[in-house]
């Protein structure tokens, strides 16, 4: 009986081990990434209007700014002094305008944009550095 108990301890250490070297393993997947800083990413949202994306990181790299302009022929919407989190995520909103995202590696940046006055456009895109 206390053989039986101690190989089940022992089995039981084993796959507590295991499922913590397996968990460690999914944490290094998902790894901060933080911007290259003075980086411009660069990217095209497809929607009801062809949203162009600049996502510019400040010097520091804490910050950023992100310009989109909705079509041909309209202005463009900006967000300033845009706060980078410790995580590498950002986000922002208008009156009428949602965007965030956040950085995948440091040559590329995930961003979704909801702008209504540009005919509802919302939609997201990969940016990359330009």
């Amino acid at each position: 009986m206390q053989r039986a108990f101690v190989t089940a301890a022992v089995v039981m250490a084993a796959f507590l081990s295991f499922a913590l070297a397996a968990s460690g393993a999914t944490s290094a997947k998902q790894a901060v990434v933080l911007p290259k800083k003075g980086g411009v990413y660069v990217g095209t949202i497809k929607s009801t209007f062809d949203l162009a994306v600049t996502l510019s990181v400040s010097p520091n790299g804490k910050s950023l700014r992100i310009r989109w302009s909705c079509g041909t022929g309209r202005g463009s919407t900006a967000a300033k002094n845009v706060a980078i989190d410790s995580t590498g995520s950002f986000r922002a909103s208008g009156n009428l305008w949602n965007v965030g995202g956040r950085f995948v590696s440091a040559t590329q940046a995930r961003v979704s944009i909801n702008d209504i006055p540009c005919g509802g456009s919302k939609g997201s895109t990969r940016l990359t550095l330009k």
